[in-house]
C-alpha cells in the first residue's frame, strides 16, 4: 500500500512541479493548469516515467532510487528549515538542523556517487537512465540548498506580512488619521 501511495502522490506532485516548469521555461500556457493540453502533457511525460520503472521488470531500479530521493528531500526540508530558524531570529539553534542535513548530505550523497558509478559501468540504457535521474535529484536537491543559504544570507528576523500575496492593504479605520490623504476640510 505504501509504494502505491507513493507513485499516486509522486505523480501528482511530478506533474505539478514539470508544468510549473514548462509555464517558466518553455511557455507561459505550458504553466496553466486550467488549460488541459498542458495537464495532459505533464501527466503523459510523468506516466511515461513511471512506466520505464515498471518496463525494468526489476526492483534494483526502483528502490535505490527512492531511498535517495527520499533522504534528499529530508535534505531540502532540513535545510528550509534552517532558513526558518534564522529568518525566525532563532539563528543560535540551527545547528539542530544543520547537523543532520550535513550528514544525511554527505551519505546519501556518497551512495548516490557509488550508485552512478555502477550504472555507467554498465552502459545499458535502463541503467543510464537510471543515472541521469539520481544526477537530477542531486541537482534539484542542490537548487534547493542554494536558494536556502541565500535566504539565510538575507537573515534576520522576519516581521508576519499579515496576509497573502496580493491581498489589497487594509484601509485605515479613520481615514482623517492616514498622512497620504492630506486635509478635508
Amino acid at each position: 500500500l505504501f509504494i502505491l501511495t507513493t507513485i499516486d502522490t509522486g505523480t501528482r506532485v511530478g506533474r505539478f512541479l514539470l508544468q510549473e516548469t514548462l509555464g517558466k521555461w518553455v511557455h507561459p500556457k505550458l504553466g496553466r493548469a486550467d488549460w488541459w493540453p498542458s495537464t495532459f502533457l505533464s501527466t503523459a511525460l510523468i506516466v511515461a516515467g513511471w512506466f520505464y520503472f515498471i518496463d525494468s521488470k526489476s526492483m534494483e531500479a526502483i528502490w535505490p532510487m527512492f531511498g535517495i530521493s527520499n533522504q534528499m528531500l529530508a535534505v531540502m526540508a532540513l535545510g528550509i528549515a534552517s532558513v526558518a530558524l534564522v529568518h525566525a531570529g532563532k539563528g543560535r539553534y540551527v545547528w539542530v538542523t544543520l547537523v543532520p542535513m550535513i550528514a544525511v548530505a554527505i551519505t546519501t550523497g556518497s551512495a548516490a556517487v557509488v550508485m552512478c558509478r555502477g550504472y555507467f559501468k554498465r552502459h545499458t540504457s535502463n541503467d543510464l537512465i537510471s543515472a541521469a535521474l539520481i544526477l537530477a535529484i542531486v541537482a534539484c536537491t542542490l537548487i534547493v540548498l542554494i536558494g536556502a543559504l541565500a535566504a539565510a544570507r538575507r537573515g534576520g528576523p522576519r516581521k508576519p506580512s499579515g496576509g497573502l500575496p496580493g491581498d489589497a492593504p487594509t484601509p485605515p479605520a479613520d481615514p482623517l488619521a492616514h498622512h497620504e490623504l492630506g486635509s478635508l476640510g
